[in-house]
């Protein structure tokens, strides 16, 4: 999917229902809560997966996503990318190692 520059992915305060994989491009993460921490704006770039913790853990969301520039993008749905993730039990690892390191890297 192309997302041109600007474009707002996903707004915090919502209930995300897909994840996303940045194909081509960069996303600005930003969160009312990391401002007030004074931790600073996180970009994703090409290769990066975003949008899975909340879908996994099924609340709505702390971030904003921003498309920095024009941006090429997979996105699953909630119930396609569960059902990947029940289907390859490796994917499920990598998912959740990387939904973990980000958390632990936010609360630092």
């Amino acid at each position: 999917m192309h997302i041109k520059f600007g474009t707002v992915l996903s707004n915090e305060d919502q209930a995300p229902q897909e994840v996303y994989f940045l194909v081509k491009g960069c996303v600005l993460k930003e969160s009312s809560e990391d401002t007030n921490l004074g931790i600073a704006p996180h970009f994703f770039i090409e290769g990066a997966m975003f949008g899975e913790k909340d879908v996994l853990q099924q609340r709505q969301s702390t971030e904003t996503f921003k498309a920095m520039c024009d941006c090429q993008i997979l996105h699953l749905s909630r119930s396609n990318f569960i059902m990947i993730m029940e289907a390859d039990h490796d994917f499920r690892e990598q998912v959740i190692e990387v939904a973990t390191e980000r958390e632990k890297l936010r609360i630092k």
